[in-house]
């Protein structure tokens, strides 16, 4: 894919006006990273049962991915498609494909081949990158099985032991990394991430979001609902792959300067213990996940003095849940419907949502 393949929606006139008031920062996503990387080094950016890591780790990795991309045959306007469990790398893949120029078209993991294939084909992805196996299933090999099918894809990248035609994603990360001096100037209207709209009321589309449609818009939600003297760090209970899981790396790390908590899958316990270890300000997540932690008996004894908020999208909630949910954990509750196609619609920590 190029950006000629992509048509844009919005006039020219009007991103013109967004930029003169204010509302776009005008900069790419990578070039407001490396400001917060580069004004605080040691801040933890991502943090996880798996291991945390800080913004100039962090910066570190994504440049030596963008470099071994680059040596692979990435370029500006080129699809990197991933299907990943929520961890670090993540965000780092989202950064190098920024740093290039390129966009990322995330999917959460557990679609099945005909997804797989779909969402795969529809974006013109360049390069994929999966794990080599999720619930038991052989990833490399069903997009073996669709290459034929898959005539844009070049670049075949595995997380896990190598195999024969595959790159593996660690090493990767050990390649020689990108000087900023050497990063192509990015613009910041360019595509920067797809999204797959919930398909609710239509068939799903991929919804092409520039730099400054994610900073401007999801970014600003974000900033928005916080507290000015509390800083964001945002647990995600869902896949960054997601929707909702959009606003992490472009939102959080890059707008923000945050941190992100992530746990590589959902369950009770895990949220819970995550909860103490991590110390969240915010949660985000879906209904069903909010309604079964907060009915576990084990988060009444967990320390919940740092959350402010829960970011609740996905479908519309009840009253009676929201009222559980808010003495369960002690804080806000956001009710937030945010299609792919750009409507962010949300209550507020100080506009407390009343629908039923």
């Amino acid at each position: 894919m190029n950006h000629a393949g992509i048509i844009d929606l919005v006039p020219a006139s009007l991103r013109q006006r967004w930029i003169e008031d204010g509302t776009y920062p005008n900069k790419p996503v990578f070039t407001l990273f490396a400001e917060k990387a580069q004004a605080h080094p040691d801040k933890l950016a991502v943090l996880s049962p798996e291991g945390n890591i800080s913004y100039s780790a962090l910066m570190d990795a994504a440049l030596r991915l963008a470099g071994s991309l680059r040596r692979a045959g990435i370029m500006a306007g080129d699809v990197v498609a991933y299907q990943l469990s929520n961890l670090w790398v993540c965000c780092a893949i989202d950064l190098a494909a920024a740093a290039l120029g390129a966009i990322v078209a995330p999917f959460p993991p557990g679609r099945g081949k005909l997804d797989i294939q779909s969402l795969v084909r529809r974006c013109d992805a360049r390069a994929v990158i999966v794990p080599h196996e999720y619930a038991g299933i052989d990833l490399c090999e069903v997009i073996e099985s669709l290459r034929p099918t898959l005539l844009s894809l070049r670049v075949l990248i595995v997380q896990g032991p190598s195999r024969p035609g595959w790159m593996t994603l660690d090493s990767l990360f050990e390649g020689e990394p990108l000087a900023l001096s050497e990063l192509p100037e990015v613009s910041p209207n360019s595509p920067v991430r797809l999204l797959v709209s919930s398909g609710t009321e239509s068939e799903p589309k991929l919804v092409a979001y520039s730099h400054n449609a994610l900073v401007g818009g999801r970014g600003r939600f974000l900033q928005r609902i916080s507290p000015n003297d509390v800083e964001f760090r945002g647990m995600y209970l869902v896949p960054l792959g997601s929707s909702l899981g959009s606003t992490a790396t472009f939102g959080v790390l890059c707008w923000l300067g945050g941190s992100l908590v992530v746990l590589p899958k959902f369950d009770v316990p895990s949220a819970i213990a995550a909860i103490n270890a991590f110390k969240p300000s915010f949660i985000l997540g879906v209904p069903t996940m909010f309604q079964r932690i907060a009915a576990a008996p084990e988060l009444e004894k967990a320390d919940k003095a740092s959350l402010r908020g829960l970011i609740v999208g996905g479908s519309v909630i009840d009253e009676a849940t929201v009222r559980r949910c808010v003495e369960a954990f002690g804080c806000g509750f956001i009710s937030l419907y945010g299609s792919a196609d750009g409507v962010n619609c949300h209550n507020t920590l100080t506009i407390p949502s009343t629908w039923s």
